[in-house]
């Protein structure tokens, strides 16, 4: 069992976009799309819960479990979690180097999946 470490109230709506075993490996890898401009708080706490609702999905309770979450799928990743059996999450968070720009890049990112 996975010990919450976030306040369940932080968590925002997310996209399972993506979800299998990573070939040649005993890992169970699920992608997820989150909204642009999330605080670090809400980013953690989505992906804990996107953790808590996929772990369970292992076909062997031996294998591990990565979470990645993007602001647009597969382009700008947002951070990760990864755990196995036995071990706390490990979680990263990726850090924007002009945030202004990658934000308004994800916006239009999004405005141009719309227009389809």
């Amino acid at each position: 069992m996975i010990k919450r470490q976030y306040n369940p109230s932080y968590v925002t709506q997310y996209t399972v976009v993506k979800s299998g075993y990573e070939a040649g490996r005993d890992r169970l890898y699920v992608a997820i799309q989150v909204q642009v401009g999330l605080s670090e708080l809400a980013l953690l706490a989505t992906l804990e819960d996107a953790l808590l609702a996929n772990y369970q999905q292992r076909t062997q309770p031996s294998h591990e479990v990565k979470i990645e979450a993007y602001y647009n799928y597969p382009i700008s990743e947002a951070g990760s979690v990864r755990w196995g059996p036995d071990t706390a999450p490990k979680y990263k968070v990726e850090k924007r180097k002009d945030r202004d720009r990658d934000v308004a890049v994800d916006v239009l990112l999004e405005l141009l999946k719309g227009a389809k």
